[in-house]
């Protein structure tokens, strides 16, 4: 694994311990709570696992001329199957 993926997996990590909805009495979300689910160049799409159940999917983004990193978060409402 790469700097940047450990990079990515740590910032969403961090987002998601302070801004859970509800609080994780005695949890501790591990990097492999959070998963890389795509990755391109310096682009992830991640979401959080098990312990956080939130919802969540997250995209990180790595500007390599400004050194910064760029989060956005979106959480899934509702998922449907609609047959044809």
């Amino acid at each position: 694994m790469s700097y940047l993926d450990e990079k990515a997996l740590e910032i969403v990590k961090n987002y998601s311990m302070s801004h859970t909805e509800q609080p994780l009495r005695g949890f501790d979300i591990a990097a492999q709570d959070v998963c890389i689910i795509w990755k391109y160049n310096f682009t992830y799409v991640l979401r959080t696992g098990n312990v956080a159940r939130d919802g969540r999917y997250y995209k990180v983004t790595y500007d390599n001329d400004k050194g910064e990193w760029n989060l956005k978060v979106f959480k899934m409402f509702d998922e449907q199957i609609i047959k044809e």
